[in-house]
């Protein structure tokens, strides 16, 4: 009776999971794997995109150059862009990100060696812990990764673990994301520049 009981639970977990993971196929022929978000954040009948599964991206098409759905299905608005959803996709060349994302997951992008270009919605997502690091292609001036190559948004830093002493924003930077300095603790004083208007959530936690 006892094992019976074990099964049954883990029958019924398995077919929970079933049931908040689903995939959406777009008019372009690309599945992409979300689950219904319902954190504090996210607007009612809102989305997160998922690994397929365990070292698979969100998407069956996760290479060249992408544009994220702003919804899936008939209802569902993309809110999130979960935790390592695209990760390891060196195929990926650039990203853009809907008006409707308002949180990047840690890790979301990481490692993904080949993506060159971001573009992201106004007002800039929540962008997680290492959401882009690992991103070599990125532009770069020697010391930060940007989004493009106006290095208006500063995303992460080149030597991700290395960082440290008096650090300088250059001038022309407007937006520094969010945990680009998470955990550098070997940084003793950042300039910033002029012309920044915007410094994301946990950028120097």
């Amino acid at each position: 009776m006892k094992h019976m009981l074990i099964l049954a639970a883990l029958l019924v977990g398995s077919n929970l999971w079933a049931a908040a993971s689903s995939a959406w196929t777009d008019d372009a022929g690309v599945t992409w794997h979300y689950s219904r978000d319902y954190s504090a954040s996210a607007p009612s009948y809102s989305a997160m995109l998922l690994p397929a599964a365990e070292g698979l991206p969100c998407t069956d098409h996760a290479e060249g150059d992408i544009t994220l759905p702003a919804k899936v299905g008939k209802t569902d608005r993309v809110w999130t862009v979960g935790e390592h959803a695209l990760k390891d996709c060196t195929g990926l060349t650039s990203v853009t990100i809907p008006e409707s994302v308002g949180v990047i997951g840690n890790e979301a992008f990481l490692n993904c060696s080949g993506l060159r270009r971001v573009s992201f919605p106004d007002p800039l997502p929540s962008i997680g812990t290492r959401a882009f690091w690992g991103c070599t292609s990125l532009p770069s001036d020697g010391t930060f990764r940007y989004s493009d190559e106006t290095k208006t948004l500063l995303l992460a830093p080149v030597a991700e673990d290395g960082l440290a002493g008096e650090v300088v924003i250059p001038e022309g930077v407007q937006t520094i994301a969010g945990c680009v300095f998470y955990n550098l603790g070997l940084v003793t004083s950042v300039t910033f520049p002029e012309g920044l208007r915007r410094i994301g959530e946990s950028a120097f936690e």
